[in-house]
């Protein structure tokens, strides 16, 4: 979705309908820049493959992925692939 946008520096998600993505796999690969990333609220209940996620986001120093259901921090039991996350 976000692979290799190399000049963002920020990026809001808080308010983005995600609890049908299945596939997260390069979704922010290569955001060199990307300094900050706020996931709020990011349903991740229906994500099978999350490989390569953030690879090369080597600028990422704010990332926030605050609580989604009461005690879940990213419910991720669907997660079948995490290399180079």
């Amino acid at each position: 979705m976000f692979d290799n946008f190399h000049n963002v520096l920020n990026i809001d998600l808080s308010n983005f309908i995600s609890s049908n993505v299945k596939y997260m796999y390069r979704m922010f690969y290569g955001c060199m820049y990307l300094t900050s990333l706020n996931l709020d609220n990011f349903d991740t209940s229906s994500v099978t493959n999350m490989g390569f996620t953030f690879h090369y986001c080597r600028s990422l120093r704010n990332l926030n992925l605050r609580i989604l259901h009461l005690l879940q921090i990213w419910h991720i039991c669907s997660v079948i692939l995490v290399i180079y996350m």
